[in-house]
């Protein structure tokens, strides 16, 4: 058993490491030729100047686990990139680092699990098919964006990023079944119409959650079950979810079976699909606004029965 390390040139370069099992494959630098191995309890790739991409490709329904994982220092540069693309996995968990361009992802598949570590790239790109995918952001982050991330090997993603605050990396992923973003300092911004390949449902942990354009008849968010936890201290009748100022500015969303809850704030949540289940909505000690667009109904969420829908003093019902 060995470690491998690799190491790019002064320019830009790209590596393709692809794996033939948990701790055997090949990788190829800059289209050179393939460097066979096997055995390996690390691989190490320092990008060093210039744009530097690592694609990292997976054998089906497995990843590539040595068990010291998997580390890229880019260098920095802008275009750096990290890809992780094929393979399956149980959970993918993917925490910031303590630097706005460094992080570790942590994917699990039976007895594997699949570590890398990176520092000094721009973008992570991920369409390995995993069940669970959960997001922390970084201590101190004051704010995190929801949103249309791009097509990626022909499946639409979504990303998760710092809405410009420079505080934690952004990622585009794909191919998830359950996704929890936990960004429980920050207000969370939502703009993402196009729902992710893959996706059934969404969880939403933050301070606040606001629509980036609201009462705008687009969905902000769209899963099947959604779910909006907001966590931080209450700010009353502005509202966690959703806000007033002069007029309410509603959080729209495109759900089957909706969840939602405020720390004693209002909420404002408007449902486009012509209806929704209720699961479990709570505004504490203030008022739930909750629409349902296009003459749609309002049902009980079945899997609860005997437990109450909605708990508020107040709630208001609209089309």
């Amino acid at each position: 058993m060995t470690s491998l390390t690799a190491t790019g040139t002064s320019g830009n370069d790209r590596l393709v490491l692809t794996a033939l099992s948990w701790d055997s494959g090949r990788y190829s630098l800059n289209g050179g030729p393939a460097v066979y191995f096997s055995g390996i309890t690390s691989f190490d790739f320092s990008g060093g100047d210039g744009d530097d991409v690592l694609t990292i490709d997976n054998p089906d329904g497995a990843l590539l686990a040595p068990a010291l994982g998997i580390n890229f220092a880019a260098g920095g540069q802008p275009g750096d990139g990290l890809e992780i693309r094929g393979g399956t996995a149980d959970n993918l968990l993917y925490t910031a680092g303590s630097t706005p361009d460094a992080g570790t992802l942590v994917y699990d598949s039976g007895p594997f699990a699949q570590m890398i570590t990176f520092s000094g790239i721009a973008p992570v790109n991920d369409t390995v098919l995993a069940t669970n995918f959960t997001f922390t952001a970084p201590v101190g982050a004051t704010a995190a964006k929801y949103t249309n991330g791009p097509l990626l090997s022909g499946f639409q993603t979504s990303q998760i990023n710092d809405n410009g605050t420079g505080t934690f990396e952004l990622i585009n992923l794909a191919r998830k079944t359950n996704v929890t973003i936990n960004a429980s300092a920050a207000v969370l911004s939502l703009d993402n119409q196009l729902p992710p390949s893959g996706l059934a449902s969404l969880a939403f942990n933050a301070s606040r959650m606001v629509s980036v354009t609201p009462n705008d008849g687009i969905a902000d968010v769209v899963a099947n079950v959604l779910t909006l936890n907001a966590t931080g201290p209450s700010n009353g009748n502005t509202g966690q979810i959703g806000s007033f100022s002069t007029s309410a500015q509603f959080v729209e969303v495109d759900a089957s079976v909706l969840n939602a809850s405020t720390n004693n704030s209002r909420l404002w949540i408007r449902d486009l699909t012509g209806g929704v289940a209720i699961g479990s909505v709570t505004a504490g000690t203030n008022t739930a606004f909750l629409h349902v667009a296009g003459g749609g109904n309002m049902t009980s969420e079945p899997s609860d029965p005997g437990v109450a829908d909605i708990v508020a003093p107040r709630s208001t019902f609209g089309r």
